[in-house]
């Protein structure tokens, strides 16, 4: 039994005999033999509360005398040989049969893992009796064969496969000389004798064989005599035995031939009443530690019960680490003295002035070591003076050995680098983990066995280059769970590019360490070359033409966000580069950030205008790319595979500029009627200069002659006041998984909301797309990928005014997979901020039966409520240019739409 400690260590009980037993339940149940009426295997009679073999006595009458099964199939059944047995006497685990022949009573006993049966003959005459002086029992056995023992000393029951299931301890009996002999045992200093069991035939039967002539031939008996043949399964996990001068080649492996204790120290021969030999016995107990193998025992204590000595007079009797034992360890074959565990003088169980007690022996540190080294321990106890009759000592067999232990945390495992990558097929030959970071972050995995229980670890961490320490440090003190993770950033860089060793050892509050884990890694700062860009060429882009050298070009045919040219991006050699990382902008961009996208780059990144390509076979990729204007230029960066970037940032990248002169997307020249409903109204503003007036956000005026005589225009705004208010048209505008473009003049009431400008619905409550503006006032561009789900929408860099005019412009570019957005106050666009998109948008239609646009709310009644006036709203396929949005308003005049 191992239970946690309260300070994080753990404490193993093990017990040399068996102490419990596996309920039916499946708990664990202390062994109790005391009988009661039941069945087993659909033999009934006197079972034991908890055992660990299957027992059934007989309760009286032609049954079996008694039924011993393995519980795994094996068992074997004795019957009484001499007519019906009588109603027996029931004391705890005893059952006595009364008169069984004359002067004979038999007494079984239910132990932990078979049947004690006594034979107690009360008289000479009785043992003279031809049944008793020829005793045996009937036997038959399920799945197994009873067969002689191979020293011929016993019986087994060996199943199928030739294994010993069942078997007999070797005879024992012992006679009345002292008074306190009964059939549990010969009492005082514990003589027993052994006896033969053989296999025998009578009328059809096999008989188990009782050697009885030993006993009848016997000097100097004591009536009554106790003759003791058991059967047992052995289940022990551990072992006890003693060896004996007087039987120098005898085995009292587990109590056979013995009252079930260990004899230790000198008996002399005058003790012994029927042979008259004197008697040196030695007690081995051996215990099973496999379940705690290699666990540091930090203390142990080996406890056991003293039930018997020679007087009250205390005598010292030692303990000693031993070689293994078996059950052919006899005096003749005991095994060597190890190392010494200590002395204790005691005498315990003489009399009611010293009775029977507990006594132990502590575990030094030298031989504490060695517990959990093997699968078994064997502890050895001898008298210190064995020519002391005052020394004999008789121990229970159950001793019991308390070992407090810890294990060592796990050896810790790599998690990552910071900024690394493999170089080649991970954790493979000639692979290389590689970062691009002088400084960075260390992370292992660290966990101890024990989990929490185990207490708090503190992990040491060492960079090496070669067997040069550059860096140690220990960190924690942290979790001991599992795929805890523990961060280190050295003080100092790394020297120079090369290969350096990570060690990482774990250590617990007791000071146990890990083992030491190596790893190890490189450092490559050195950036791939530049690459190469090579313009488009017929006859994939035909109006395509190269000027200045190769490093611009123009198209006179093309449509910006429409016409697709395929650049080929070219590695600068053949080993250094990974992939590419690309934008189109409309001017150049000076630097690749270092956040823009996460490092180490990986290829499919796309972050704002940044695109991550892989390379093929580390030598060129071929992009296709539109025009975003009338100017467009492709900038493009190297990586390699750690992640180092062509130019390192601070350097300019290489480019590519190129015009595309022809029509952009058709200008919108039709208006769709909005009509307007619940707290929505059309109002006249003040457009002077082109422009509204931000001065008349909150109402009309009175004027509606365009050329006023004071000099003012007027035109017609859509007014939302209150929730509910919206406008639709009576047909869908764009298709928003194509290339679109939208934009508007907004004067929000407030800005501290979500509020929807522009929707065009896919179906009844499903957007698709929307221009509109977010919590804080800042407007956005999303699209719909799904019902449920939307790209990261564009952005605008700064928040609207509430009650002030904004011009809002924004384009969906599905050949770059950008959206655009940009916020001016005056009718031109101004600096586009870009967002990445996914590959595919939700579909909505342009016909009458298609969903509408929806100005003020997201299609749901009062969802992401506008507040505020909306001027000329824009919605187009395609992709408009700068100029085309600030020429858009002129196709309105006055009508009440979308444009």
């Amino acid at each position: 039994m191992t239970t946690a400690q309260p300070d994080g260590t753990f404490q193993a009980k093990i017990s040399s005999s068996p102490v419990r037993v596996k309920s039916d339940t499946g708990g664990w149940v202390d062994l109790a033999p005391q009988l009661g009426q039941g069945s087993v295997d659909g033999n009934a009679g006197l079972v034991p509360s908890s055992s660990m073999a299957d027992i059934a006595l007989s309760d009286g009458g032609s049954g079996p005398m008694a039924y011993l099964g393995d519980r795994h199939g094996a068992a074997v059944r004795q019957n009484w040989p001499f007519g019906d047995l009588p109603a027996p006497v029931v004391d705890g685990d005893s059952a006595t049969y009364k008169d069984v022949l004359p002067g004979v009573d038999l007494v079984q006993r239910a132990r932990p893992s078979g049947i004690a049966q006594v034979l107690k003959v009360n008289t000479r005459e009785a043992l003279a009796d031809p049944r008793v002086a020829q005793m045996r029992f009937y036997l038959s056995s399920d799945g197994s064969t009873v067969q002689a023992s191979p020293d011929g000393k016993g019986l087994q029951a060996v199943n199928t496969q030739g294994q010993v299931m069942l078997q007999t301890a070797a005879g024992q009996w012992w006679d009345s000389r002292d008074p306190t002999s009964s059939a549990e045992g010969p009492g005082g200093p514990g003589l027993t004798y052994p006896f033969s069991l053989s296999l025998g035939q009578e009328n059809g039967h096999q008989t188990q064989v009782l050697g009885m002539d030993t006993i009848v031939n016997a000097p100097n008996l004591a009536f009554p005599v106790y003759i003791d043949p058991d059967w047992y399964t052995d289940t022990h996990s551990g072992h006890y035995t003693y060896t004996d001068s007087a039987w120098p080649t005898t085995s009292y492996w587990d109590g056979q031939y013995t009252d079930s204790t260990v004899h230790v120290g000198y008996l002399p021969a005058a003790w012994d009443y029927t042979y008259g030999v004197s008697h040196t016995a030695h007690g081995y107990y051996q215990f099973n530690v496999q379940p705690i193998n290699g666990k540091p025992v930090l203390s142990a204590w080996m406890g056991l019960t003293e039930t018997w000595s020679a007087s009250c007079t205390k005598t010292p009797v030692s303990a000693y680490v031993v070689g293994a034992i078996s059950s052919s360890t006899t005096y003749k074959t005991e095994p060597a003295h190890e190392a010494t565990l200590g002395t204790q003088t005691v005498a315990m169980g003489y009399s009611s002035a010293c009775p029977q007690g507990t006594t132990g022996f502590g575990v030094p540190d030298a031989p504490k070591g060695n517990i959990t080294k093997y699968n078994t321990w064997t502890v050895g106890l001898a008298a210190d003076n064995e020519t002391d009759p005052l020394s004999w000592k008789r121990f229970s067999n159950l001793a019991t050995l308390f070992i407090t232990y810890d294990s060592p945390p796990n050896t810790p495992s790599i998690d990552y680098i910071d900024h690394a990558n493999w170089v080649g097929t991970p954790w493979a030959a000639g692979s290389k983990y590689t970062t691009r970071l002088s400084n960075p972050t260390y992370a292992v995995f660290a966990s101890d066995p024990d989990d929490t229980a185990g207490g708090n670890l503190n992990v040491t961490m060492t960079i090496k280059q070669g067997s040069t320490v550059l860096s140690s440090q220990t960190v924690g003190p942290g979790s001991p769970a599992a795929n805890t993770v523990y961060k280190w950033q050295a003080g100092k860089d790394l020297p120079s590019d090369g290969t350096y060793t990570l060690e990482a050892y774990a250590t617990d509050p007791y000071g146990l360490k890990s083992g030491t884990m190596s790893f190890n890694f490189s450092l490559d700062k050195t950036p791939p070359p530049a690459p190469a860009i090579k313009a488009p060429v017929s006859p994939t882009s035909p109006g395509f033409t190269p000027t200045g050298g190769g490093t611009d070009g123009d198209d006179p045919t093309g449509v910006p966000g429409d016409t697709k040219y395929t650049f080929t991006l070219q590695a600068g050699d053949s080993l250094g580069t990974e992939g590419f990382i690309y934008a189109v902008h409309s001017a150049a961009v000076p630097a690749y950030p270092s956040s823009t996208p996460t490092s180490p780059v990986k290829c499919g990144d796309r972050d704002t205008y940044y695109v991550v390509v892989c390379a093929d076979s580390r030598t060129s990729k071929d992009i296709q790319i539109a025009a975003v204007g009338p100017t467009t230029v492709l900038t493009v960066w190297a990586f390699d595979t750690v992640g180092n970037v062509s130019g390192q940032q601070s350097q300019a990248p290489v480019t590519y500029t190129f015009s595309v002169e022809g029509q952009a997307a058709v200008p919108p020249a039709t208006v769709e009627p909005l009509t307007a409903s619940g707290a929505a109204v059309w109002q006249n503003i003040d457009v002077t200069g082109g422009s509204p007036a931000p001065n008349n956000c909150t109402g009309g005026i009175p004027q509606v002659d365009p050329n006023n005589s004071d000099g003012t225009v007027s035109g017609t705004a859509l007014e939302i006041t209150a929730s509910g208010g919206r406008a639709t048209t009576a047909r869908g505008v764009v298709d928003a998984s194509h290339p679109f473009s939208a934009s508007a003049w907004v004067c929000p009431r407030a800005t501290t909301t979500a509020q929807a400008v522009l929707t065009q619905m896919a179906g009844p409550g499903a957007p698709a797309a929307q221009l509109g503006l977010a919590a804080g006032g800042n407007a956005v561009l999303t699209a719909w990928t799904s019902a449920t789900t939307t790209d990261p929408p564009a952005t605008s860099t700064a928040p609207l005014t509430a009650n002030t005019w904004s011009f809002v412009s924004a384009v969906y570019d599905k050949v770059n997979q950008q959206m655009r957005i940009t916020v001016t106050t005056g009718k031109t666009t101004g600096t586009w901020v870009i967002q990445a998109t996914g590959a595919s948008h939700v579909a909505s239609g342009t016909t009458s039966a298609q969903p509408a646009v929806v100005v003020g709310d997201s299609g749901t009644v009062g969802a992401s409520q506008f507040l505020g006036q909306i001027y000329h709203p824009l919605m187009v396929q395609g992709v408009l240019t700068n100029k085309q949005f600030n020429v858009a308003g002129q196709n309105f005049d006055n009508d009440e739409g979308v444009l």
